[in-house]
């Protein structure tokens, strides 16, 4: 009886041990994709830089216009895109933008740029708000050597010295490869004050 049981035993262990090999020969058949982790990208380093400035003019009847520049900070920076977004305030009086729209200068259209966003808004009694995007819609990008006039907003205000703040989570310029060209001082408000034209 007992020679049974171990015949019966020795039977069930060589099928256990024939399914394992079969296993495991299957599982080496199979083709197996290796798992590649998923990294961030790397973090471009800013190497550009550009100026943000502004002014404020004042014709003799009292009408204001606040000018925003850019400025290459050394040589000349080629450009493709940017999107501004400015608050001007009267900190002690009231501010009315006279367009709803930025001024644009001439040579900047003629030259290739569109201008698909543009809106001036009153948040506030005290100032307003532009939003501004553009694109140089050439194969070439736009190659800024010296200070360049990028938009002016017309307005009226009580005081003479204004306050201008740059969103910079939303205010960006980039050049033809879409590598963001920095901006100096943009993370602290502008004191323009108007200078009669």
């Amino acid at each position: 009886m007992s020679n049974k049981i171990f015949a019966l035993l020795a039977v069930a262990l060589g099928a256990v041990a024939l399914l394992a090999i079969c296993i495991i020969v299957l599982l080496n058949k199979r083709s197996v994709v290796p798992i590649t982790p998923t990294l961030p990208p790397p973090k471009t380093q800013i190497d550009q830089f550009m100026d943000l400035a502004a002014t404020l003019t004042k014709t003799p009847k009292g009408i204001k216009e606040l000018n925003l520049y850019l400025t290459p900070v050394k040589g000349s920076q080629a450009l493709s895109a940017l999107a501004l977004k400015v608050t001007v305030t009267d900190p002690q009086g009231t501010i009315t933008p006279l367009a709803s729209t930025a001024k644009i200068p001439k040579v900047l259209t003629a030259a290739g740029w569109k201008f698909p966003f543009s809106k001036i808004a009153s948040p506030a009694k005290n100032a307003l708000e532009l939003n501004l995007s553009a694109i140089f819609a050439t194969p070439q990008p736009y190659l800024v050597e010296n200070r360049l006039l990028i938009a002016s907003i017309p307005l009226t205000s009580k005081n003479d010295t204004l306050t201008v703040t740059i969103d910079p989570t939303v205010t960006k310029v980039l050049d033809k490869q879409n590598r963001e060209i920095g901006l100096q001082q943009i993370n602290q408000p502008l004191t323009v004050t108007a200078v009669l034209q």
